[in-house]
């Protein structure tokens, strides 16, 4: 789902992910797009996007990259 994987937007360190007992691993591609669906809050959050880079979880320097684009792109148009 992303570049560094799935484990990237889930959040896997919590409790509900834990009691679930399931191996990321060992799940095909749509069983985890079906896991998120029943379970919307295994997503880590924010995920902000400027529709080219995904921003997850609380990550200052990537949401400075993301404001900083726009913002120079305010400044062009």
């Amino acid at each position: 789902m992303t570049t560094n994987g799935v484990d990237e937007i889930l959040a896997t360190r919590s409790q509900k992910y834990k009691a679930l007992g399931v191996e990321l691993e060992d799940l095909s591609l749509s069983e985890v797009v079906r896991l998120i669906s029943e379970e919307p809050k295994l997503l880590r959050r924010p995920l902000l996007t400027d529709g080219k880079k995904l921003v997850v979880g609380y990550d200052p320097e990537g949401l400075r990259s993301l404001t900083n684009k726009r913002a120079m792109y305010e400044l062009t148009v």
